[in-house]
Parts: C-alpha cells; structure tokens; sequence
C-alpha cells in the first residue's frame, strides 16, 4: 500500500482466529473474522486449509461461528453459533454438508471439548436458578429489567455486566441423541471442563466457598460423568488454598495441568503440575519469573497443551509485552522457548497452530512441527477469503 491507511480499510482486513488442528494434524479449522458494513457488525465464519500447502476453503457463512473443536476420528467438527440468540453447539461434518444443531439451551452454550472416545462433548454454560419452568423471552426480558439485589462482590463481571442471578456451569453432550445433562449446581462459576485420558472424569476450577469473593480461592475439581449428576458432588483435588485457571490432565491421568497461583494470586500466574491424588503442586514455570498466558480478550495466549511425546508441555509466556510459546518437561526442568512471535496462540497433538502477525494489517495462522522446529505459514493475506 502506497498510501496512509484510512479508517475506511479497517472493512477489508481478513483476520484468521482460533486455530484448531485436525487430530491428524493434516488440516487446521479456523475462524476467519471479517466486517460487514451495512450492518457495522463483525462476520465470523468458519474456514479450513490443508497443512502446509492446502488452498483455504470456506465450510460456514456465519454470521458468528466460533470455537471450532474436531471430533477425535477427525470426521465432524463441533462449534459455537450465534445469530440474534445465544451461541449453541452445532456439529459440521468434516468433509462437507450442512451443520446440526446439537443444543437448544435458553440461555445458550460454551465452547464444546469433545471426550477422548467422541461419544460426547462437554462445556460450560450459563443457567439461572431462579428462572421459572417454561420461562419464555419476554418473561426473562421482564424480570432481567428488575432492581438488582447484591450480596456479593461478584454481581458483575467484564464483558458479561450484571450476572444478575445467572451461574455458569458444566454440561455434557450426547451428539448422537442429543441428550444434554447438567453436571454440576451451585451459587458459583465453573470454570472450563478438561476431559480425564479416560473419558470418566472432567476436571475443572471453582470458587465455591460463600466468602470467595472476599477470600480468593478457587480449588481444583473433579466430576464423574459416569454418576448421575443428581448422586455426586464435585471433588476438590488440588489448591485449596490457592487460585486455579485453566485446567488439562497429564496423559496418564496422574496429575493436572493447572495456570494458577498456590496461594494468594499476586504476582505471576504459573504452570503448575497437580497431582491427582492431592499432593503439593510443582510450578513447572518458577525458573522463568513470567507470566503464563492461558488466552482471553486482551490477552493473547493459549491452553497449555502435551507435545506428541507425552513428556513436554506447551504453554505461551508474556514477556516485554508480546506472548511467546515455550516449553518444559511434564516432570520439571527449564522451560524453553519455542517460538518468540507475537502474539501465539493454540496448540495441538504433535503440532502447535498459532497466530503471528504477518503484517499491520493483519494476521497469519501457522503450524509448527514441534520435533523438527519447522514453522511454515498456512493462510497469506490474498489466501483468506
């Protein structure tokens, strides 16, 4: 461009999001967020390329398709779809056709995470107590218009506003039936479910204690999906005491991956290894003294993920302002960097897909081979849509 930009070229940046490798690490699914200007309103639309040198071929119109999540034969893909109603679930077949809607939730779904057999596909999702059987639109619309009563510090929370009544809690997903069942209950948030190697257990943080907005703790938890939801109670199994983020197992299942604080969060959040049987967590990251990025708004990172060797995590550190993607072994030692790019994004199997800025205008998806470090570039500017 020989020219200054101008205001006017903001509707005609392509920007890929959210890559998702297929289990075979030979496609990558990514969102591809454009702008639609008579409505002034972002399009998000699912797209895929094969690895490295696939053509970009577009699988959904959108308008606000998100979240994709490949089943694990790599034969459908489920993901978030919104229009003038709450995000639900939707499954895509991998090779073409049209997408089902798994979920009719009335105040919509959260991202899928499919088990490791792909018989089901569990998330977090808001529901409200307090809401009458059968309550329609208008009826929510009418009591959401009511005085708020606030006990807790917690009645707000950035990009939601007023929670009003609403809880977010885990779900699980028969993609078959279409049975949805709700796990867990409470005046609390749950946080994101991660699948146990076995398929019977979700793991997943909370802060469930009447004072927890006073006292900062969000223990680790563990639900067994195998149990009628109405039978069990969640499990804490690590950091009592401490504050938890994002959560992944082990491969073997002896511990969980955790992006928390052993205590008090002040200062940076960690990697910590968590066993599953209760034991004191391990900050895998304390050489490094930065800050661990599981992703979010603002805050360009990933889920830490296992390497294809079962042995080596991969997670994105924040450092002089830009996320970098590192890694270090499952049992200890110095962490290393991978990729020092801004920003880095997600991860999977033997690959890491990630995004890096190609350019002022825009960005690039890209996976990496993380055996042989080889890092080639999979969508270009004239590539995405």
């Amino acid at each position: 461009m020989k020219r200054r930009q101008r205001i006017v070229d903001l509707l005609e940046l392509a920007v890929p999001e959210q890559p998702a490798l297929s289990p075979d690490a030979g496609t990558c699914a990514y969102v591809l967020r454009t702008a639609d200007a008579e409505t002034d309103k972002p399009v998000r639309a699912l797209w895929c390329l094969g690895i490295p040198e696939g053509e970009p071929r577009q699988l959904t119109r959108g308008p606000s398709d998100s979240s994709p999540a490949w089943a694990p034969d790599g034969g459908a893909i489920a993901f978030l779809r919104s229009s003038d109603a709450p995000s639900q679930v939707w499954l895509l077949p991998a090779h073409g056709g049209e997408p089902e809607q798994l979920t009719t939730l009335p105040l919509g779904a959260g991202a899928p995470v499919w088990s490791p057999d792909g018989s089901r596909i569990a998330f977090a999702a808001p529901v409200d107590p307090h809401a009458s059987a059968g309550e329609d639109d208008g009826a929510r619309l009418r009591r959401g218009a009511e005085p708020i009563v606030a006990d807790r510090l917690s009645y707000q929370a950035d990009g939601a506003g007023f929670l009003r009544t609403v809880r977010k809690h885990l779900f699980v997903l028969d993609p078959g039936t279409r049975d949805c069942r709700q796990l867990t209950r409470g005046d609390w948030h749950s946080g994101d479910p991660a699948w146990s190697p076995d398929g019977k257990k979700l793991a997943f943080a909370a802060a469930t204690a009447p004072d927890a907005d006073l006292t900062p703790r969000a223990p680790v938890f563990v639900v067994d999906v195998e149990v009628d939801s109405d039978a069990t109670e969640p499990e804490p199994v690590g950091l009592l005491d401490g504050v938890a983020g994002p959560v992944t197992w082990a491969p073997d299942g002896s511990a969980q991956l955790v992006v928390g604080w052993t205590g008090d969060p002040i200062g940076h959040a960690g990697l910590l290894r968590q066993p599953a049987d209760g034991g004191a967590p391990v900050d895998l990251t304390a050489p490094l003294d930065r800050n661990v990025m599981p992703g979010g708004p603002a805050y360009p990172g990933a889920l830490p993920q296992i390497a294809g060797d079962d042995r080596t995590v991969l997670f994105c550190v924040r450092d002089r302002g830009c996320t970098h993607l590192y890694s270090v072994p499952i049992d200890g030692g110095s962490p290393a960097p991978i990729v020092t790019v801004t920003p880095a994004a997600g991860t999977s199997a033997h690959d890491t897909a990630f995004l890096a800025p190609d350019a002022p205008r825009e960005g690039a998806a890209a996976p990496r081979r993380t055996a042989s470090r080889r890092c080639p570039r999979v969508t270009r500017r004239a590539e995405c849509r």
